[in-house]
């Protein structure tokens, strides 16, 4: 027996699924034009890692004692063979100078607070002066400004001041130096460890490395940085007094300090600024335990040298063209990658056999994109890729040629099948 369907049914049921197919095209359709586009990918073009031509300089060391070099700009510190923490004399007051500028900051042609010197200043002048330290003369009663404090403990290199202002900051000595301690650690100087605020006690010890790690924060503060480059100061009852790098104003240099003890022998940070294609770098060296007749004049020997192969190695190097093909972007409905030019050329001041980072953002989106068709891109949609080497920091952007077009229709509702 053949089941036979009434041709009004048939027809009723042909009407039920076109309906049903019609919603689900509908819904489709819907989904294909509402549903969120797919990320793209962007592929760095170029090597992530971009290495300059040439070998990083050898460095002509000193034949005694330890040193290092640092360009603080580029990202570059190398050190002599031996580093072994060593005592560092004066060189200590860097870190007495970092925590009070730090506790007490100054602005440029601000002089700070007023300190009245007390009995055990003056006390302590004396007794500085029986153990044959450097110090200036201080009066019971006298008033000087943080500033001027400044200027004795660097310039002069005064010992009885670090005391004096070890004790204004923390209440006693022995706190500061607690301080003093807490920072290096911060700093990540490793190999230091200090004894006092003045470095005259051969238990302040260090080595170049860590002391450059110092000089280039120091450096950065433009009050630290204007004392250390006077080549005398004028107290008010001390008098004038001379700065004891032997350094300072020959071919560039500005600065930092200057130490010598019997223990220490002498030792010297030293920091030139030089101009390389018109961009400002600061070229640091530093030479301890350095002998002879004139210790401080050993190691200021030791830091020219040191300083002048930096300052004739350091070179522009150009790193990306402006326009140049730099990354692709994988798009998935295209079925060829759009090729990402590069906004702006970048250049760099490096060493030879130096190397850059180069890494890309993070994906992009394609919000605003809709199947009404072709949109720009926001700018903020648009991918950057970022080269960096030491302070040196680019964010370029990057473009195509043509705005990206949306994707078809079919392509959108193909996904979904």
């Amino acid at each position: 027996m053949r089941l036979t369907i009434p041709k009004k049914m048939v027809g009723y049921l042909w009407r039920i699924f076109l309906i049903i197919a019609t919603v689900l095209v509908l819904a489709l359709s819907f989904l294909a034009v509402t549903s969120p586009l797919p990320n793209t990918k962007v592929v760095i073009a170029v090597p992530k890692q971009i290495r300059f031509a040439g070998s990083i300089p050898a460095m002509p060391w000193p034949e005694t004692g330890e040193a290092a070099v640092s360009v603080p700009g580029i990202g570059f510190t190398e050190q002599s063979p031996i580093q072994t923490p060593v005592p560092i004399a004066s060189v200590t007051k860097m870190m007495t100078a970092y925590i009070i500028l730090k506790d007490h900051p100054l602005t440029p042609g601000a002089t700070g607070p007023e300190l009245r010197m007390t009995q055990q200043d003056a006390y302590r002048f004396g007794t500085d002066t029986s153990f044959d330290e450097s110090s200036v003369f201080v009066a019971p009663g006298e008033l000087l400004s943080e500033y001027q404090l400044l200027e004795a403990l660097l310039v002069p290199s005064a010992n009885n001041i670090a005391w004096t202002l070890a004790r204004w900051d923390s209440g006693s000595v022995a706190r500061f130096v607690v301080k003093m301690n807490a920072w290096a650690r911060e700093l990540g100087m490793n190999s230091t460890h200090y004894a006092g605020p003045s470095g005259f006690n051969p238990a302040s010890v260090s080595t170049p490395a860590d002391q450059l790690k110092l000089a280039a924060v120091v450096m950065a503060n433009p009050v630290f940085r204007s004392i250390v480059n006077m080549q005398s100061v004028n107290l008010p009852i001390a008098g004038v007094v001379s700065n004891y790098n032997p350094l300072l104003g020959i071919d560039g240099i500005v600065g930092v300090k200057s130490g010598f003890t019997p223990q220490a022998n002498g030792c010297l940070v030293a920091a030139a600024d030089t101009s390389v294609g018109g961009v400002q770098e600061t070229a640091m060296a530093a030479a301890f335990g350095q002998p002879g007749w004139l210790p401080l004049r050993t190691a200021a020997n030791a830091d020219q040298a040191l300083i002048d192969k930096l300052k004739a190695s350091l070179e522009t190097v150009h790193v990306i063209g402006k326009g140049a093909v730099v990354a692709r972007m994988l798009v998935p409905w295209k079925s060829t990658p759009v090729l990402l030019h590069a906004g702006k050329e970048v250049s760099l001041v490096a060493l030879p056999g130096m190397s850059v980072e180069l890494s890309k953002s993070a994906l992009l989106t394609h919000e605003g994109l809709t199947h009404e068709g072709v949109t720009h891109r926001k700018l903020e949609d648009i991918p950057t890729l970022h080269v960096g080497l030491g302070e040196q920091e680019y964010s370029l952007s990057l473009y195509d040629n043509h705005p990206l077009t949306a994707p078809s229709f079919l392509w959108r509702l193909n996904r979904f099948w």
